[in-house]
């Protein structure tokens, strides 16, 4: 009740906010026509190299525009990867959110702006993406109708800025990303039959590999195979205990593994836990962009960890995976594609899949039930399950 009341009183506030902006856009100077298309995407890192397969597709569905994207700016060191994106333009989502000066920016920028379509492919659609919706010029706006986690009145106030929301019929909870977004691209006219393949996949170039050497030898790789370890996730809840984090890291030592430690810069604490017991590691924890991870990636055996961005990248990338998957949204988001190679553990036993991590909702500095059933036995079986695939495989 409280959280929802807050969530109004916000809506309240950037309804008031864009119309003193809109009021003072009356005097920018506008561009009339376009052929320009834009897609808006706000979420993580994961969640856009999901959808990435999703560009390629749009960019043949209408050649003759631009494309442009406005996007987290935590994807720019990714935007190389996809050349169908013409224009990027970056957003600081959390200063857009509360920074009254920043969201003006935005705002003032977008409405120079005239797009022909607008795209919103997120099927949880949230008030930024919903805004920024709003905010553009366009003939065409288009998003999924979704299962928006905001009121029934704050959802149906802005459904009504949209020209065409997709409904999937087919909807359950744990129908993947992968499916959604081919439920997407059916419904702007592709037939089922020409939508190949939307599993992510990055090409590497040999340029990244040879930056990514560099930087692995400089942090003491001595050139044997290695593992991309990242304990880390967005939420505390989302991490499986550290301290079973690193009886799995001895493990994999006692494999003749070397562990790559992967992650952001606000999990350096992370890497501080493990290395007061395990000092033989290389940390590359918030010391690498995620181009440069693209490489050490390909370089790896495989990766093990949480679910997050890095995993997803791993999986676009080629390398073998093996997530600690929690039940928050089971099967949504991974695994996918070759499911040999994508590889999840779990707690069998748990008794809150698919709840929005509601398990977490109470205690959000605790890991979460469904994270914290995973047993460390039940990860080494996995893991030693994966590394005798992959040898079967080169033999």
């Amino acid at each position: 009740m409280r959280r929802n009341l807050r969530l109004y009183i916000y809506h309240l506030i950037r309804i008031f906010l864009f119309y003193v902006a809109e009021f003072i856009s009356l005097f920018i100077k506008k561009e009339n026509n376009s052929n320009k298309i834009l897609i808006i995407r706000t979420d993580k890192i994961g969640d856009f190299i999901i959808f990435s397969p999703t560009i390629k597709y749009l960019k043949n569905l209408y050649p003759d525009y631009k494309l442009y994207l406005l996007a987290n700016k935590e994807i720019l060191p990714l935007i190389g990867f996809f050349p169908e994106i013409d224009t990027f333009i970056p957003l600081d989502v959390k200063k857009f959110q509360f920074n009254i000066f920043y969201y003006f920016k935005i705002f003032f920028k977008l409405k120079k702006m005239f797009f022909r379509k607008v795209f919103n492919p997120v099927y949880s659609r949230i008030i930024t993406v919903d805004e920024l919706v709003r905010i553009v010029d366009s003939e065409e706006k288009i998003g999924f109708y979704g299962d928006n986690t905001t009121s029934e009145n704050i959802k149906n106030f802005y459904n009504k800025f949209y020209t065409n929301l997709i409904s999937i019929k087919k909807y359950s909870a744990s129908l993947s990303e992968v499916d959604r977004y081919k439920e997407f691209l059916i419904n702007l006219g592709y037939s089922e039959e020409k939508v190949m393949s939307l599993i992510p996949h990055i090409e590497v170039s040999e340029e990244i590999l040879e930056e990514a050497k560099i930087i692995l030898k400089k942090c003491g790789w001595n050139g044997n195979k290695f593992i991309v370890v990242h304990p880390g996730a967005g939420y505390i809840y989302r991490i499986w205990p550290i301290e079973r984090f690193q009886k799995a890291i001895l493990f994999l030592k006692q494999k003749d593994y070397e562990i790559v430690l992967g992650g952001g810069k606000d999990e350096k604490w992370i890497s501080e836990l493990i290395k007061k017991n395990i000092p033989e590691i290389i940390d590359l924890i918030g010391k690498v962009d995620l181009k440069i991870m693209a490489g050490v990636l390909c370089l790896a055996d495989f990766y093990f960890g949480s679910e997050t961005g890095i995993l997803h990248l791993a999986a676009a990338v080629g390398c073998p995976t093996l997530c600690v998957l929690g039940g928050g949204h089971f099967g949504r988001f991974f695994p996918y594609g070759d499911l040999n190679k994508n590889r999840i553990v779990y707690d069998k036993n748990m008794k809150c899949m698919n709840d929005n991590w509601e398990c977490a909702r109470y205690n959000k500095n605790k890991t979460a039930p469904c994270i914290e059933g995973i047993k460390t036995e039940d990860v080494l079986l996995e893991l030693d399950n994966l590394i005798n695939y992959l040898n079967n495989q080169k033999q």
